[in-house]
């Protein structure tokens, strides 16, 4: 009786060591904005950066995907081109946004994911959570023209927004198949419903109505 209780305690603190919060892959669809600062400030190496969505937020930004996911989508580090056995970086990057140099308060992820096979991959993922989005680059319009399919899914739960962008990138070419295949980007916004920019002048502007009349231009 005494042995089989010691593999089971040997067993029980295997598991746990295995799932250390080091090694823990985080659902970026997930996260709390609210509540879930500390525990993502543990998870990556963060520098300082820029904010896609205004230069009068501030970014803080990794390039280790390895630990992110987007639902059952692994974000990569290095990715093979065209399946050969080539890696290149992705250069792919999650950034934490706040409207102040304090870092009291996560308003924003924006994500950025290259070398996607189709401009589906992501939009699919989201579609099979949270049903179809609301197509904001509408037919005529400038990003319809640019090639962007722009997409809003409003008040998802803990009062959260979610839009993203996809569009083509470019090629990549194989030279162990003589071949190359488009690729696509897809730029990703998580936002809190109630979040501000604050600007010098002491205007305030509501960060979700920004994003979403940029994306329906």
């Amino acid at each position: 009786m005494k042995f089989k209780l010691i593999i089971i305690t040997t067993f029980t603190s295997m598991f746990f060591l295995s799932c250390s919060p080091q090694d823990k892959v985080l659902d970026v669809l997930e996260i709390n904005l609210r509540n879930d600062w500390n525990e993502l400030s543990k998870n990556a190496k963060l520098e300082q950066g820029l904010s896609d969505t205004s230069e009068y937020l501030f970014s803080y930004s990794t390039k280790n995907m390895d630990k992110f996911k987007i639902g059952e989508f692994k974000l990569l580090t290095e990715k093979s081109i065209n399946n050969s056995s080539f890696k290149i970086s992705t250069e792919n990057q999650v950034s934490f946004i706040f409207n102040d140099t304090t870092r009291s308060q996560l308003i924003e992820i924006e994500a950025e994911i290259g070398f996607l096979e189709n401009d589906r991959v992501i939009l699919d993922v989201i579609n099979k959570k949270y049903g179809k989005g609301e197509l904001l680059s509408e037919k005529g319009s400038i990003n319809e023209f640019k090639g962007r399919q722009n997409y809003l899914w409003k008040n998802l739960k803990n009062d959260q927004s979610l839009i993203i962008s996809t569009f083509l990138a470019g090629n990549t070419y194989s030279a162990e198949e003589n071949s190359s295949t488009k690729t696509y980007t897809c730029r990703f916004y998580l936002i809190d419903n109630s979040a501000e920019i604050s600007y010098p002048n002491g205007q305030r502007e509501n960060l979700l109505e920004r994003v979403v009349e940029k994306a329906s231009e």
